[in-house]
């Protein structure tokens, strides 16, 4: 074959090669722009569909969809007497059904079930002094290491002030990700802890199996379907793994210890209140 016509002839199959390669990157730039374009289309059409019942979304939402291994997670137990002593030295005592009611002056510890401990310190509220949150926040670490439940793998939020006090959330962690439902909540004032709701998971086993959560857009269309939701603010969107009461859930949430922790998007509104979407 003649060189120079070789030569030609592989030109201009690199061009005719060069050309589909580019129409063909072109073509997939166009598909990711109207895909992009349709996602922000309908990102803004759940916006204005929030906005008409006034849920305000005061956080940044997840632009990722995220992959979580299935857990097993177990929930810590205790023994009524012993954890009562972090509290109180010779208390008055009372047992109704499954709650064991310890009682100190102005204290009282309830534990329920051996699995829940609510703690409540009556004062005189006209005393409560203007703390700011990081006060209240440190009032509530210090009252946890006082009382052995110090645990370093949590997420706090500040929900909010009211009359010289502040309500906050301790959620337990897993490699960065809430694992529901433990908690505590705070009621802090400078007064010191008013009240104090504890479950805790204590174990958690991450498993092989991999799940692939929703676009987190569609935990907010979830939510337009529950009751009682309007006029607030959505504080956080976050991936957890939710074991807890749930419509779709046939476990006796109040006597399980232990079970499956399941994937799910947690949306927490400025009143305290929590919701799950798998």
């Amino acid at each position: 074959m003649n060189w120079s016509r070789a030569k030609t002839i592989l030109i201009l199959a690199f061009l005719v090669t060069n050309i589909i390669l580019g129409y063909s990157i072109y073509n997939e730039n166009e598909k990711l722009k109207i895909t992009e374009n349709l996602n922000n289309q309908y990102y803004e059409e759940v916006i204005k569909t929030l906005e008409v019942k006034n849920i305000k979304l005061k956080t940044n939402l997840p632009n990722i969809r995220e992959e979580m291994q299935n857990a097993t997670v177990e929930y810590q137990l205790y023994q009524p007497k012993i954890v009562a002593g972090y509290f109180f030295e010779e208390p008055q005592i009372t047992e109704i059904e499954d709650k064991v009611i310890f009682q100190k002056n102005s204290e009282k510890l309830e534990v329920i079930n051996n699995k829940e401990l609510v703690y409540v310190k009556q004062v005189d509220e006209k005393l409560n002094e203007e703390i700011t949150p990081n006060q209240a926040f440190e009032i509530a670490d210090k009252f946890l290491k006082q009382h052995n439940f110090e645990d370093l793998e949590t997420k706090k939020v500040h929900i909010n002030s009211q009359n010289g006090s502040h309500k906050l959330i301790y959620t337990k962690t897993i490699n960065d990700k809430l694992v529901e439902e433990s908690k505590m909540e705070f009621v802090v004032s400078s007064q010191g802890v008013l009240n104090f709701d504890r479950i805790w998971i204590s174990d958690v086993v991450l498993k092989k199996e991999i799940v692939i959560l929703e676009d987190p857009i569609e935990s907010l269309l979830k939510l337009l379907s529950e009751d009682n939701i309007e006029n607030t603010e959505i504080i956080d969107l976050q991936a957890c793994y939710y074991f807890g009461p749930g419509k779709d859930k046939l476990i006796d949430y109040k006597d399980a210890k232990k079970g499956e922790g399941i994937p799910a998007w947690r949306i927490l509104l400025s009143d305290g209140r929590k919701y799950f979407f798998e």
